[in-house]
């Protein structure tokens, strides 16, 4: 489903709107989340933080931190043109993100 979501994506080339939509879930989700402890779940640093605070194995946080900020800037203009592997790339962080929160 998530492949196929992502093909239609790229026919249209609005890669931006997704990303901008799936960051909005994630910044709720860590928001309403007992664990996350920072002040602004839209701040990279602070999200990446609670990321490997709570989930080992999450990787660096300055790789996560730096991959959300620049979902957070993509988010900011959806309408930004960007590559098709880019925008894969931020679509399966923010995947992967949204699904450890769910487990």
């Amino acid at each position: 489903d998530f492949e196929r979501k992502l093909e239609d994506i790229k026919t249209s080339g609005g890669y931006g709107e997704p990303i901008m939509h799936l960051s909005r879930r994630l910044v709720r989700t860590v928001q309403s989340d007992v664990k996350f402890t920072g002040m602004f779940a839209k701040n990279p640093k602070e999200m990446a933080r609670f990321f490997v605070d709570n989930y080992p194995g999450i990787g660096s946080r300055r790789e996560l931190q730096s991959q959300l900020t620049s979902v957070f800037r993509i988010a900011e203009n959806p309408t930004r043109r960007m590559n098709y592997i880019a925008a894969k790339k931020y679509l399966a962080l923010l995947k992967k993100l949204l699904e450890l929160l769910q487990s």
